[in-house]
């Protein structure tokens, strides 16, 4: 831990440590979008919908 000023500024971590936190949050960002696109595939939702919705129209 790096602190300044009495408060916790920053953590240091080995290059390795980094790395198999940022894989783990990657695979759970994964599994949520995963979960997200199941329910709307689900309720009808389709990749021509979407582009639909998407368009930018300004």
């Amino acid at each position: 831990m790096i602190r300044r000023q009495n408060r916790d500024a920053a953590v240091l971590l080995s290059p390795q440590e980094y790395d198999r936190l940022r894989a783990l949050n990657t695979d759970e960002f994964q599994r949520f979008c995963d979960r997200i696109g199941e329910r709307a595939a689900a309720r009808g939702m389709t990749e021509e919908k979407l582009a639909e919705i998407l368009v930018d129209e300004s």
